[in-house]
């Protein structure tokens, strides 16, 4: 019957483009007076140091640690934008729990940057982690 075959025509309606409600987006870091970017992560926050390279993953360090502090790590990073290596800097640092350091350098060393194909062959740069008691 009739009734039956408009029932299997796809039925068309009418839609209307609407404007995309854009949030803003704000920066993922901030940049701190010594040129270096800064993030906040849970209880840690993240900085870091390397001329001319943006950070690609930078994780956030996942530690069941007690206490607090900073700490500072030397890093070189190869021009596929590995970290290859993650010494901490104990000077500048100000940390007596082992665990954090174990974790901080563990984590720097999956932290990725980008590539840059006219870097040195091994690149020094800075992460520093400062940890807040949880």
């Amino acid at each position: 019957s009739e009734r039956e075959k408009d029932a299997e025509k796809p039925k068309i309606e009418k839609v209307e483009k609407k404007e995309a409600n854009v949030a803003v987006k704000k920066p993922e870091y901030t940049t701190n007076e010594k040129g270096e970017r800064v993030f906040e992560r849970g209880s840690t926050t993240i900085s870091y140091l390397l001329k001319g390279r943006m950070h690609i993953y930078m994780p956030s360090p996942v530690y069941q640690c007690q206490g607090s502090g900073k700490v500072v790590l030397e890093i070189l990073v190869n021009r596929n934008g590995y970290v290859v290596s993650a010494q901490i800097n104990k000077a500048e640092s100000q940390i007596a729990e082992e665990c954090l350091m174990e974790v901080a350098t563990r984590t720097a060393l999956t932290s990725r940057f980008n590539e840059k194909a006219d870097a040195p062959e091994k690149q020094p740069g800075r992460i520093t982690y400062i940890f807040i008691a949880q």
